[in-house]
């Protein structure tokens, strides 16, 4: 029997089930409205708790691993009874992922509603295609699961999963890429086990399984085969004839041992185990679904890479279609298929990968996250495309003989001695009476035979477009831009993946179908520090442009920086909007905010630690450390607040990160660093990626430690002492505020580890902004407090990102890092001091000190070349004239 009203239902023979939703519009925008006919459910559902008119709850809604916030609430309606309702008009998140799991209703609705925009037609899903939500008790008020009843065409088809145990022929078959089995044993029986191994299908995944642990995934190439017995396999206990199954192995990351697999679900899989959960004396077995999404759940981080995790998912995810992806019209699986096609031999990907980065390097392209550069795979021409601004430079495609061809762009100018080497394929200009280019296709040999003449006349071409486009920061094909593409043109590592695995199909969907991944791109820095402070700004908080200017420059030189000054300053709400206009919050995962305690003694309240049962539980910063070395995360900024990081002291909790810091170095396109090991005994360590950025808040007071000249040396120390109280512009109700920019991590990464990475370009300003500091070390040289290369070249990288994106002057900027870089390490109660001090007034100012002009020192400031950092000289001079110490930090 079933209870029905409107579009809930219930049967009676679903154990624990609370009601079954029908999908319609109201799902993808704010929830559902119960009818009165299910409330007495969901009291049951909730310990017989019932919501009075106007009250409302916190409920969770667990779908599968994954589980949302939302409310039910009982609607105040005069007049009428109860009202319930689950209500999610919020989330976001949740309603994002409704609309990719029913996506067959979501886009049926969105369509009828399109046609029907002008009247008030109600849009209702044919019978035929609907999709429903079941809702289920589980035990606890307020949690529901969830069970999406996704529609399936009927075309659909799916890998079949199955378990294969190998005991002393593992390497044998592994080596060879087989499975083996004979048709009977030696007594003439045929057993299912054996035969079995002719129903996989190719596409079809087997669980490697081999003394005692689950090695290897294996995936089916090939239908099975009438074979003999190899001869590599020495067993005498088998007939020769036999079955052969072609497969590709594929190793876990780390071995699944039996006794991790929950007993529970051993006891309920048929197939290779046992009524004990004891693994079956047998060779081929089926596997549920059931059992391998439950397998996948738990043991994902250890699963290979080079089997798309799309095999795994859920059948109702594995429908989905991509949106717009050239066509529009094949599954992430079909799309994905032919990459590996595109090239015959590895080799000649290899050349063509050359080629891109030769051409990339001379367009002065370094990352693929560089807004100009767009790498687009074609399926429909089977070609990778080249992108420079709004000219297509180079293409690879596969020619109908089988060959790679390169797609060569010429002036038309520069073709006059290669006709008849190369095939002519079209021309294309952007403007009238602009120089046309002609696109050539050529196979790879014959690229490599061409004479100088024509490789001239290609860097000539790139010349131009380059000269043509000098003044572009973006390219309208960035749409389709394939990371996992422009990879592999800078990053040899991201290239061997690449060409050996070809395109997971999730990693098209993550990295360029979903609109939440566009990055927004600004015309110059300048334009995109405008926005940082305009958003701040609106946010009631009053900071200088030069405040966002000198946190953005500090940044892109080293991503750890310090903040301090006195409490309430606002210097925690800085960072915190900071990475806000970039798109990076808490909800997202890419803003963190870190307390420290005062009794942190060591690294394992940051990096994690093992508890009693021996489990490894990951601290705070390990957890952003993992998130944002994710493929789908390796181009978004990451930001980390350690709130008044010196209530402990920084030396013993933050010490192996301020070691890795200067293990920075250049791998590819990407900045690396040495690991960290998260605990004695465990295989994992972390890094930290180049997307991570660590500030840190301090005050200075009694309760606080001072810092080391370590710490110092490695960031920048920025005061924040300014307030205006009566900064109100926020608060303009006619004034429109700029929303959160999503930016590629390219705008904050910094270009330079090294001072010879910049010397080509900024020869001039290093040699200057050296011999001020030269004169400097000179005057710290008589109280030992002389600094290094490490500041001295940071101090340059500052200055070569300022003159680059033109945001201060040469002196402002320097003054800038003068106070930051230099004078926090300068301490002390002598009369060494008192004449370093000194002398450090008259370099900022170009004036001596008198004497008697001690208090009246900010006089000079107005016509100094440093006025900020010698005002803070000032201070400190003048508390050593009357306190008998001084510091910068009090």
């Amino acid at each position: 029997m079933i209870k029905q009203s409107y579009s809930w239902s219930k049967p009676d023979d679903k154990p624990n089930l609370i009601g079954i939703k029908k999908v319609d519009w109201s799902v993808f925008e704010y929830g559902s409205t119960i009818p009165s006919e299910f409330h007495a459910d969901f009291d049951e559902a909730n310990g017989g708790y019932h919501l009075a008119k106007g009250d409302k709850h916190e409920i969770k809604l667990i779908f599968d691993d994954r589980a949302f916030d939302a409310l039910l609430v009982n609607v105040d309606r005069k007049n009428i009874g109860d009202t319930y309702q689950i209500r999610y008009d919020n989330n976001k998140e949740l309603k994002t992922f409704l609309k990719e799991m029913l996506n067959s209703s979501y886009r049926y609705l969105l369509e009828v509603r399109s046609v029907n925009e002008n009247t008030k037609k109600v849009a209702h899903v044919p019978d035929e295609i609907s999709e429903f939500m079941e809702f289920y008790q589980t035990g606890t008020p307020f949690i529901y699961r969830v069970v999406l009843k996704v529609y399936q065409p009927s075309n659909t088809t799916f890998p079949h999963f199955w378990w294969v145990n190998q005991g002393k022929t593992h390497e044998v078959e592994k080596s060879s890429g087989i499975l083996w089995a004979p048709k009977v044993s030696k007594s003439g029986v045929a057993f299912a086990h054996h035969t079995d191994l002719t129903k996989a299908k190719p596409g079809d995944l087997v669980f490697v399984y081999a003394v005692g642990q689950i090695r290897a995934i294996a995936k089916v190439d090939e239908s099975a085969l009438e074979k003999p017995k190899p001869k590599e396999i020495a067993s005498d206990a088998w007939q020769q004839d036999g079955y052969l199954l072609p497969v590709s192995y594929y190793e876990l990351k780390s071995p699944i041992t039996k006794d991790e697999i929950p007993l529970e679900w051993r006891i309920t899989e048929d197939g290779p185990f046992d009524r004990n959960g004891n693994v079956k004396q047998g060779y081929f077995f089926s596997v549920s679904d059931d059992f391998v999404q439950k397998l996948y759940h738990k043991f994902k981080e250890r699963f290979p890479e080079g089997v798309a995790y799309n095999s795994f998912r859920p059948r109702s995810e594995a429908i989905l279609e991509t949106k717009d992806f050239h066509d529009g019209k094949s599954t992430h699986e079909k799309l994905a298929e032919p990459f590996n096609s595109i090239f015959i031999e590895y080799g000649k990907a290899e050349q063509c990968f050359d080629l891109m980065r030769e051409t990339a390097k001379r367009l002065g392209i370094r990352s693929e996250s560089d807004p100009r550069l767009s790498v687009t795979y074609r399926k429909d021409m089977r070609s990778i495309h080249f992108n420079f601004c709004s000219w297509l430079i180079l293409g690879f495609k596969k020619l109908r003989d089988g060959q790679v061809g390169v797609q060569l762009p010429l002036l038309i100018e520069e073709t006059g001695n290669i006709k008849g080497m190369i095939e002519e394929d079209y021309i294309y200009q952007q403007k009238i009476n602009e120089k046309p280019v002609r696109l050539y296709t050529v196979s790879i040999e014959a690229y490599q035979d061409i004479d100088s003449g024509v490789q001239e006349a290609y860097l000539r071409t790139i010349d131009f477009v380059k000269t043509r486009f000098a003044n572009y920061s973006k390219t309208p094909y960035r749409r389709n831009h394939l990371d996992i593409l422009g990879a592999a043109i800078f990053d040899l590592a991201a290239r061997e993946k690449l060409l050996k695995n070809g395109i997971d199909p999730d990693i098209l969907k993550s990295e360029s179908i979903e609109p939440s991944n566009y990055f927004t791109t600004f015309d110059s820095d300048q334009a995109l520090i405008d926005h940082i402070h305009s958003y701040i700004s609106s946010k009631g908080f009053y900071y200088s442009k030069e405040n966002v200017i000198n946190l953005f420059l500090a940044l892109k030189t080293k991503p750890f920086v310090i903040l301090s000054g006195i409490s309430g300053t606002g210097k925690t709400q800085i960072v915190r909007y900071f990475a806000e206009s970039l798109g990076a919050t808490k909800e997202n995962g890419r803003f963190t905010m870190i307390p420290v305690r005062p009794d942190w003694s060591d690294g394992s309240d940051l990096l994690g630690y093992t508890n009693l049962k021996g489990k490894f539980q990951p601290g705070p910063l390990t957890r952003v450390l993992r998130e944002a070395s994710r493929p789908e995360n390796r181009n978004k900024p990451f930001f980390v607040l350690l709130d008044e990081m010196n209530l402990a002291r920084v030396e013993y909790y933050f010490s192996d990160f301020l070691s890795i810091m200067e293990s920075r170095d250049w791998k590819g396109d990407r900045i690396v660093t040495d690991s960290i090991e998260l605990d004695k005994g465990l295989e994992e360590r972390v890094t930290m990626p180049d997307n991570v950025y660590i500030i840190g808040t301090v005050n200075m007071d009694e309760t606080t430690h001072p810092f080391s000249q370590k710490v110092l040396d490695r960031a920048n120390t920025i005061e924040f002492n300014e307030v205006k109280l009566d900064h109100f512009e926020f608060l303009e109700e006619e004034k429109q505020f700029p929303r959160p920019a999503l930016v590629s991590n390219a705008v904050l990464r910094g270009e330079y580890i090294r001072l010879k990475d910049a010397y080509r370009e900024a020869k001039d300003l290093i040699y200057r902004i050296t011999g001020k500091l030269v004169e400097v070390n000179a005057i710290l040289n008589e109280i030992n407090a002389s600094f290094g290369y490490r500041v001295r070249d940071e101090i340059c990288f500052y200055m070569i990102h300022n003159e680059k994106a033109g945001l201060l002057t040469e002196d402002v900027a320097f003054d800038l890092q003068l106070c930051q870089k230099i004078l926090p390490r300068l301490s002390g109660s002598d009369e060494r001091t008192d004449r370093v001090l000194k002398q450090l007034y008259r370099f900022c100012t170009n004036r001596i000190i008198e004497e008697d002009r001690i208090d009246n020192l900010k006089e000079d400031l107005n016509h100094a070349p440093y006025p900020k950092s010698a005002a803070k000289l000032a201070d400190m001079i003048w508390r050593l004239q009357n306190d008998g110490f001084t510091s910068f930090w009090f």
